[in-house]
């Protein structure tokens, strides 16, 4: 109870100083587990007196020292009188040291991190301010600014002036007056940049895109336009930096095919193109452009005595010809010049560009709209399903007599086949209980028949035969697939075509922690293998006791857990770190940083960060 009142404390001195500055640092109220390292020998090289130590870099780590200190706060919970409540706590201090402990530089820093550039580590010194040393504890860029970000081979540093200064790993200041906003914008693949208050871009070689001229840029490019706001209205500029449309728009929007929807002042909708001539003014809500020159609208229709708006759906083109009335419920688009539309939201036809009905209101949609290639829909008519060609007037290509389809599948009587997507006829005949496409892995399908799964090519080629109870994605992002077969595992892997039989108990996955390769651990017996699989098969790197679970790898050493406690194990395994530890972090050149097991008694490992 006493620990949590006193984290309620420092949460409140916490808030309070969020207010005051950018302090970043963190408090313990109880001591924190150490942090420690340890040789491939067992040897204790770095003894266990840290309160954190980030991964070696080039044999140098940041670390943090645990220094006693007092929190105060007032208690005015008395009358007339103040009194000052002391309460132990706990403080970081932090400098660079090696495998051995050697301290590299004096511990005076209040924050450290690792930076991706080879030896360069971020640090906050005891005055609040940021700066960079490299792994020799040299200053690379001065402690004079308020925060520093590390994007690739650069430093975005704030100064005191809340200007931000683009340095490199040297400490070569690549723009001198300083931008007071900067940040990487995934759409344009650059940095956007605000300078006196105008917004620009530039590119990771700090070259100058869009000269900083503009209130406000547009998300990207469309169409060799850009569109930019100055004084609170939006205009274009073209690829030379142009203003080709002139600043009167109320709201951003983008080109397409030559026009673009854009709303004035009074919020009149336009349609304009690149030279801002007026095509079309639209009287009514758009909703969307999806064609060339045509757009979904809605407008709404209040009925007599009912307060509550129901929506027409219409379509209309930019020159107001071939006005389709508001009189549909639903209307989704297929192509520019197909459309699903519905009366009744339950049963659809098939309506072109001019509002031409190609086929009457009587299919049902399934689900979610499923279209094969470009030019096909399956619909639903009398509770079976049937492939049409919304391109060519309609045309049935699958007759309506099939029990469920999902894109190229379909199902009859109770049995799945394939259509080629190319030529859209049927190759694979309705004869497997199930079939699926696999994520990954083109060209071939799992499919069961009598109870057995195998994999098939789309010629129905079997790739693997249909003797295992079961195939499933296991890790599937890395391209395994996990076989069954009579209660034994094996793996497959959609690229190499490599397969591990199934004569394992248990199969997962772990990791390297040098450079996070992927390893399968197998249960075998009374051993566990650990595996790495290749272009030609699988090669069995060790195998150790079932007894442990493994947690990761590193060189021919595994971290592996043993009721709740993590070790290390060599590869004929003996132990080499024992099982008395709560946490393996990192490793390097035969080093593993390591953190004591937890005490019961201690409910304040992580501290408590604050501002």
């Amino acid at each position: 109870m006493k620990n949590l009142f006193i984290a309620f404390i420092l949460v409140f001195i916490a808030i309070n100083s969020m207010a005051q500055n950018d302090v970043i640092m963190r408090i313990y109220t109880s001591p924190p587990i150490k942090y420690g390292v340890i040789d491939t020998s067992g040897k204790i090289t770095v003894p266990f007196v840290y309160g954190q130590i980030l991964p070696f870099r080039n044999g140098v780590a940041c670390a943090s020292k645990i220094i006693s200190s007092k929190l105060q706060q007032a208690d005015n919970t008395t009358k007339n009188k103040v009194a000052v409540i002391e309460y132990p706590a706990y403080v970081e201090e932090w400098g660079l040291i090696d495998y051995n402990g050697n301290n590299i530089t004096p511990f005076v820093y209040l924050q450290m991190q690792n930076c991706k550039a080879d030896n360069r580590f971020i640090a906050r010194n005891k005055d609040n301010k940021w700066g960079v040393i490299n792994n020799s504890g040299e200053t690379v860029i001065a402690f004079e600014y308020e925060q520093i970000l590390e994007y690739t081979e650069l430093f975005i540093c704030k100064n005191l002036e809340k200007k931000y200064l683009i340095v490199d790993i040297n400490g070569n200041m690549l723009n001198s007056t300083g931008y007071e906003s900067i940040g990487y914008d995934q759409w344009f693949k650059a940095y956007r940049v605000l300078k006196n208050g105008k917004e620009g871009l530039i590119n990771v070689e700090m070259q100058e895109l869009i000269p900083c001229q503009f209130d406000k840029l547009g998300r990207n490019w469309s169409d060799g336009m850009l569109p930019v706001m100055q004084n609170k209205k939006w205009g274009f500029i073209d690829s030379t930096m142009a203003v080709v449309i002139p600043f009167e728009y109320r709201k951003d929007s983008y080109f397409r095919n030559g026009i673009a929807n854009v709303e004035t002042e009074d919020k009149q909708h336009l349609v304009i193109d690149k030279k801002n001539n007026v095509l079309s003014r639209i009287p009514f809500g758009l909703h969307g452009q999806v064609g060339d020159k045509v757009f979904i609208t809605r407008e709404a229709y209040i009925k007599r005595g009912d307060r509550n708006a129901s929506f027409k759906a219409a379509l209309v083109d930019v020159d107001l010809k071939n006005i389709i009335p508001f009189e549909y419920e639903k209307i989704y688009r297929l192509s520019d010049k197909a459309y699903l539309a519905s009366h009744d939201d339950k049963l659809f036809g098939l309506i072109n560009e001019t509002g031409k009905q190609i086929l009457p209101e009587e299919y049902e949609m399934p689900k979610w709209l499923m279209t094969v290639g470009e030019n096909y829909i399956w619909l639903i008519q009398n509770g079976k399903f049937g492939l049409i060609d919304f391109s060519n007037k309609g045309k049935k290509i699958l007759g309506f007599e099939y029990d469920d389809a999902r894109h190229n599948l379909f199902s009859k009587n109770g049995k799945w086949g394939a259509l080629d997507l190319n030529t859209l006829k049927i190759n694979i005949p309705a004869k497997y209980d199930s079939i699926m496409n696999v994520w990954g892995w083109s060209n071939v399908y799992i499919v069961t028949q009598n109870g057995k799964s195998g994999i098939i090519d789309y010629s129905d080629n079997i790739i693997l035969p249909l003797e295992y109870d079961n195939i499933e994605p296991l890790q599937y992002s890395l391209g395994w697939y996990q076989l069954r077969d009579k209660g034994l595992y094996g793996l497959i892997h959609n690229e190499l075509r490599i397969t591990l039989p199934c004569k394992y108990y248990g199969i997962q996955f772990i990791y390297d922690l040098n450079n996070y390769k992927t390893y399968i651990t197998a249960l075998s017996g009374k051993l566990t293998e650990i595996i790495k699989p290749t272009e030609k098969g699988f090669e069995t790197l060790m195998t150790i006791e079932q007894s442990v679970s493994l947690v990761s790898i590193a060189d021919n050493f595994v971290i592996v857990n043993n009721s709740g406690n993590l070790g290390v194990i060599d590869s004929k395994g003996k132990q080499i770190i024992p099982f008395e530890y709560s946490q393996v972090s990192s490793y390097s050149n035969g080093y593993f940083v390591v953190r004591e097991a937890y005490e019961s008694s201690n409910d304040d490992n992580n501290g408590i960060l604050f501002k």
